[in-house]
């Protein structure tokens, strides 16, 4: 599940490159899987509504 430190994260770089760096760590893995981390977990771990 992606998760961040903000406001934390802001010391080091601003939020869009936070969410750059997970999305390149997440790359190398399939549509379903990146979905999965990045969305799907959370909303199934807290009952979200997409």
């Amino acid at each position: 599940m992606f998760g961040s430190d903000w406001p934390v994260c802001r010391l080091a770089s601003d939020y869009r490159e936070v969410l750059a760096t997970a999305e390149t760590l997440v790359s190398g893995l399939s549509p379903a899987e990146r979905h999965d981390v990045l969305a799907g977990c959370a909303v199934r771990t807290y009952g979200l509504r997409i």
